[in-house]
């Protein structure tokens, strides 16, 4: 695994990912609670756990792709973690 330079969650599709956000989180997670100063993820991997916990929470029966774009679309959006990536 090497570190990417860039911010997209591997192999993650950002248009679903923002899709699945808008339609589904963005009612109770405005952009403010992806941008304040005490949020919770402070890695790409507690970012995806937050999706997937929430997913799980609201019974949205994501797949882990789903999740893994919704991710993806955050961390590209919001968050700018480094992303671990396959070298190819």
């Amino acid at each position: 695994m090497l570190f990417s330079g860039g911010t997209q969650a591997y192999g993650a599709d950002l248009g679903r990912g923002k899709a699945l956000y808008q339609n589904h989180c963005r009612g109770c997670h405005e952009s403010t609670a992806h941008v304040r100063d005490d949020r919770r993820a402070r890695d790409l991997s507690e970012l995806r756990g937050w999706v997937a916990r929430w997913a799980l929470q609201i019974e949205m029966g994501w797949s882990r792709d789903e999740v893994e774009d919704v991710t993806g679309y955050l961390n590209d959006a919001y968050y700018r973690f480094k992303v671990l990536s396959s070298a190819h």
